[in-house]
């Protein structure tokens, strides 16, 4: 486990430099003491961009999980990735204070997606759990090489669940 302050700091070298943190099953990076602090550099030099482009992340393995808190009305990138090369982020705006449980892998877990649903998809799965209930926005960066064969960021996208009651995709 790692657990982080309001401040983060992953200096670089260059300002072509990577920062990845890699972290393996099971592993936990916990961000809830306090809401990071998103205005103080380094974050806003860090490469991280509204359009979710970013040059340091964390590296997720399929049941890594990334704890952050988040404040009320704050847009929020928690920034993960599934590789190296992959920087998934998702920006979260809730309308109430909380923790956001984050976990994200390539493809779509559990399995049971129609075919004609995945050949249409971001080959990603993002699993958000926040600690109380709370509405919130969400954006969702990718990579253009993750999209399947038949998708195309230029028609609608939609948002599908896995219900954990009913064990089904809604």
């Amino acid at each position: 486990m790692l657990k982080l302050g309001s401040n983060v700091r992953m200096a670089k070298n260059t300002a072509t430099q990577n920062i990845f943190v890699n972290v393996a099953d099971g592993g936990i990076i916990d961000a809830t003491t306090a809401p990071l602090n998103l205005s103080t550099a380094p974050v806003s030099a860090n490469g991280h961009t509204s359009n979710g482009s970013g040059l340091s992340w964390f590296t997720m393995a399929p049941n890594a999980i990334y704890k952050q808190a988040i404040s009320s009305g704050v847009a929020t990138p928690l920034w993960v990735g599934v590789s190296n090369t992959n920087y998934n982020p998702v920006i979260i705006s809730p309308s109430a204070s909380t923790v956001v449980e984050t976990k994200v892998q390539t493809g779509f877990s559990p399995s049971g997606l129609s075919s004609q649903t995945t050949e249409k998809a971001v080959n990603r799965t993002w699993s958000l759990k926040t600690a109380n209930e709370v509405s919130t926005s969400l954006k969702f960066g990718f990579n253009a090489s993750d999209l399947n064969a038949a998708s195309s960021t230029s028609q609608d996208m939609k948002l599908i669940r896995f219900n954990t009651a009913t064990n089904e995709w809604e």
